[in-house]
């Protein structure tokens, strides 16, 4: 893999696990879920140190670490990351639900622009919802407003709808780094 790739190949990883999320309930998206959230948390992670040092990459991460901060459901999603790895499972509540691709569109493009996940209309799925309310080692982390604003944009939206606008958030920002052109 060469040096340009490392982020790129994080995304793909997230990716990963968000497909499997759309396809599973029970443990299974648990698992999905839990990997996600490691795999998102490491596309900056990879970046901060595949570019450590590059000046192009200081003066864009810098912008795009506060569009990242100032987005509700990537703070949430960091602290539930960390939640997963150093205190307690994430137990989300399930709901079957009838989906008709056009509405998952609908729904999705109020958050991103593109990279939905394959789906087919007409049938009923299982689909995920955070178990509010969140940890309190996660509200303690997240300021009033981030919380304010992730409960009126996200909380009643399904697991699969937020971490699919995240990690297109994610994705944009790899491909914008302009070190890595």
């Amino acid at each position: 893999m060469s040096e340009r790739d490392r982020a790129s190949f994080k995304v793909n990883e997230a990716y990963h696990f968000l497909d499997n999320m759309w396809d599973s309930s029970g443990d299974e998206f648990v698992y999905n879920f839990d990997a996600y959230l490691g795999a998102a948390r490491a596309v900056t992670l990879v970046m901060q140190k595949q570019y450590d040092g590059n000046d192009a990459f200081e003066s864009y991460y810098g912008d795009a670490r506060e569009v990242l901060g100032e987005n509700s459901a990537a703070s949430v999603l960091l602290e539930l990351r960390n939640h997963t790895q150093h205190r307690d499972i994430i137990s989300p509540v399930e709901h079957t639900v009838p989906v008709i691709k056009s509405e998952i569109h609908e729904r999705g493009e109020r958050y991103h622009k593109n990279n939905l996940p394959p789906v087919q209309g007409g049938y009923n799925r299982t689909l995920h919802k955070l178990n509010l309310p969140l940890p309190q080692d996660v509200t303690d982390k997240l300021g009033e407003e981030s919380l304010k604003n992730f409960k009126k944009e996200y909380a009643e939206e399904h697991i699969e709808i937020m971490c699919t606008a995240h990690l297109a958030l994610l994705s944009e920002i790899t491909e914008r780094n302009p070190a890595s052109w």
